[in-house]
């Protein structure tokens, strides 16, 4: 019996050359960054995006220093001159499209319907054969954990004729992990991620390994043309909730904002909520009526965020967006997430940005969480104290 795996195995080369056989005979060009994170991944890879753009600019020869290097062409170690005005192409997953905005000028975003490529054979074949005809010059993968009939599949078609491609060593995965070795026998370099690190201190060693350049440390924030538009007139000071996440194992109870809201009532307050939000969290139904919900694209926020006085947030990618804005942003975080996203290194994090996480013994667990929930909470999201979030808040504020 012939299994989808297997399927996978002999189609996706058929695609490859699908793909090659409609740019024969013309020289490769651009470069191919792939990253297939979530939302708020994206908001933070556009506050960094820029350390890769030399891979499209110079000379380049990738620093060995204690990266594993596996090259089925040895001349691929040297990274060819780009030719000017080379494209440089991001490709993201359907469902982190709408953080895409905030790249910075120069970005040509390619989206990709991860869930389709899996189920619909026309569409990854398609798809497959398009990401082979760009005929990338290089091709680097941003992710440490990638799938490999995913964001690796799309990895391999783009390196089929690129001269360079490079990712991080595959992130141990034991049900994936032949897989992922043999691809990674097909890129011309592999880094060896930094352990412990977080998602952007990964982002920033891979640039500086592929490009020989250390990177600027930068705050984070989002890119110039994004802040310069005017702030939205709001009629009194106002505050923003946005008690919405991912998932509602990282969202405080209702009953917490509840007591934000009487304590800052002085203030207009409104509710933040994305599409469906309210309707999947029917507990928060009387504080949505009660202040009043405001429902965007992201974008569209970025004017009322300049002008509110403060932002307080679930860990979320709302809460990403307020704080690169430059608004006072309180993150209510899970401490599942502590040394991969938030609190961010000082080096980098928004002076703007308060982070409040519970001290847990098992804080990075990114979400494997083996504490009992807590009216579908994580523990740590649980113990958040609502006094201290008030403190905080009016100390932001500048209040007594």
């Amino acid at each position: 019996m012939i299994t989808l795996r297997r399927l996978r195995a002999l189609a996706d080369p058929l695609a490859h050359k699908a793909g090659a056989a409609r740019v024969k005979d013309k020289k490769p060009s651009g470069l191919l960054l792939i990253e297939a994170g979530g939302l708020g991944d994206v908001l933070l890879l556009a506050c960094v995006i820029d350390a890769f753009r030399p891979l499209a600019q110079d000379r380049l020869t990738p620093s060995h220093s204690g990266d594993a290097e596996l090259n089925v062409n040895p001349s691929s170690k040297q990274i060819s001159r780009a030719g000017p005005g080379e494209t440089i192409r991001l490709l993201l997953r359907r469902e982190s499209a709408k953080t895409a905005f905030a790249m910075p000028p120069g970005i040509q975003v390619e989206i990709v319907d991860f869930y389709r490529l899996m189920k619909d054979w026309r569409y990854r074949f398609a798809t497959l054969a398009q990401v082979r005809a760009w005929n990338v010059r290089s091709v680097v993968s941003l992710d440490w954990r990638r799938h490999p009939w995913m964001d690796d599949a799309l990895l391999m078609a783009a390196a089929h004729g690129a001269d360079f491609s490079a990712a991080f060593e595959p992130k141990p995965w034991p049900k994936f992990g032949d897989k992922l070795q043999r691809n990674a026998k097909r890129l011309s370099k592999l880094v060896a991620a930094p352990r412990p690190a977080s998602m952007i201190e990964r982002w920033l060693h891979l640039a500086q390994a592929l490009t020989g350049q250390p990177p600027e440390t930068p705050r984070l924030k989002l890119h110039d043309s994004h802040l310069s538009i005017p702030a939205e007139p709001l009629a009194r000071p106002t505050i923003l909730f946005s008690p919405f996440a991912s998932s509602r194992d990282r969202q405080p109870l209702p009953d917490f904002w509840g007591v934000l809201a009487r304590e800052f009532s002085d203030f207009d307050l409104k509710l933040l909520a994305g599409p469906g939000d309210v309707e999947r969290n029917p507990d928060f139904k009387e504080l949505a009526n009660r202040l009043g919900v405001i429902e965007r694209p992201f974008q569209a926020l970025l004017p009322l965020f300049k002008a509110a006085r403060l932002v307080i947030a679930t860990d979320s990618a709302t809460m990403h967006l307020a704080s690169l804005t430059g608004v006072p942003t309180l993150s209510l975080s899970a401490a599942a997430y502590v040394g991969e996203v938030l609190p961010h290194a000082l080096a980098f994090a928004p002076a703007n940005l308060r982070v409040m996480v519970s001290d847990m013994p098992c804080q990075g667990c990114i979400g494997d969480c083996q504490l009992p929930f807590q009216g579908e909470r994580y523990e740590c999201v649980a113990r958040l104290d609502v006094q201290d979030a008030i403190r905080q808040a009016r100390e932001m504020l500048g209040l007594p």
